[in-house]
């Protein structure tokens, strides 16, 4: 696509999010300055010490029709990768689970089970394949449960209880959605702004939610229709929460679903990386017992008030 300006502003499909798309310039008034060579030359040392930064992504150049036709369909990436979602009902694996939280390094295999709308059941696993941890959530209320030292956790699935148990300041769906690798689901935010950048080939979204102070911004692969990247910021403090990156995509079925998510949680100084090992979307079978827990006769139940210290509590028992 040719172009004179540094920039375009165009409306999406709904007509309420402006695509700003962005095209590089400039560079055929610079061959023909005096000191065309010099300047040039000055001018990719600048370029290769500030390309890497940026996004950890790789230049390419496109051809001008797929230039032409991403940005007409910029303002449909978010539908599109919903429209991917919403074809997991469920999804069931193995994973490593690494944490790393203010120097200290935490690694366990696990395994991980969720169901639409909002069911998770997370096992941490030691050496010898037993579950050491447990979190249960049916939606409305969660379990905690710790094997070996016979006692529990238990309450309501609120976005403040999430935070202190995993530091991520969700509730039970859009917990799950983080994990799925389809982050916040675009139904429950308004698209504020839908930006193209073709040299980086990436889609940069910009939505609030609809019921909360928050924003989040995504980074889309718009030839391959993948999330990559997604972040969080309370606008009512103007502090970044937390931000998710996907990447070893795997195909499952007719779908695909990152087979790596790093999670970083700015506030609590937290990284978690889950690694599938093995993913299975839309089991035949999730019965939904699954997803609930009854505390063994015995086991003594513990208050969020009584664990004190710092960072997700389930990392510190």
């Amino acid at each position: 696509m040719r172009s004179s300006g540094s920039s375009r502003d165009t409306e999406s499909h709904r007509g309420t999010a402006p695509l700003r798309l962005y095209v590089p310039g400039g560079f055929a008034t610079l061959l023909q300055a005096k000191f065309t060579f010099p300047l040039l030359l000055i001018t990719l040392i600048i370029a290769s010490l500030l390309f890497p930064a940026c996004q950890g992504a790789r230049l390419v150049s496109l051809p001008p029709e797929l230039v032409e036709k991403v940005a007409a369909r910029a303002g449909l990436y978010p539908e599109i990768i919903e429209e991917n979602w919403s074809e997991i009902e469920s999804l069931g694996g193995f994973f490593t689970i690494k944490a790393e939280h203010r120097g200290r390094k935490y690694q366990a295999e696990n395994i991980l089970m969720m169901k639409k709308p909002s069911l998770f059941r997370l096992e941490i696993l030691n050496p010898m394949g037993m579950a050491t941890t447990l979190l249960v959530s049916d939606g409305s209320t969660f379990y905690l449960y710790y094997p070996e030292a016979g006692e529990y956790l238990y309450g309501s699935s609120t976005r403040e209880n999430f935070r202190k148990i995993l530091g991520i300041g969700l509730n039970g769906e859009e917990l799950l959605l983080v994990w799925m690798g389809q982050f916040i689901p675009f139904s429950s935010y308004q698209v504020q702004r839908v930006e193209w950048h073709p040299r980086l080939v990436r889609i940069r979204v910009v939505a609030t939610s609809r019921d909360a102070a928050l924003e989040s911004v995504y980074w889309i692969d718009p030839i391959k229709e993948r999330l990559l990247r997604g972040s969080m910021t309370d606008l009512s403090t103007k502090k970044n929460l937390f931000t998710v990156e996907y990447s070893d995509f795997l195909r499952v079925g007719r779908g695909e679903v990152p087979g790596r998510v790093t999670v970083f949680l700015v506030k609590e100084r937290v990284k978690l990386t889950l690694t599938a090992s093995r993913v299975d979307c839309n089991p035949p079978i999730v019965e939904s017992t699954t997803f609930h827990f009854v505390p063994p006769v015995g086991a003594r139940r513990i208050l969020l008030e009584e664990i004190e210290g710092e960072g997700p509590i389930i990392f510190r028992r």
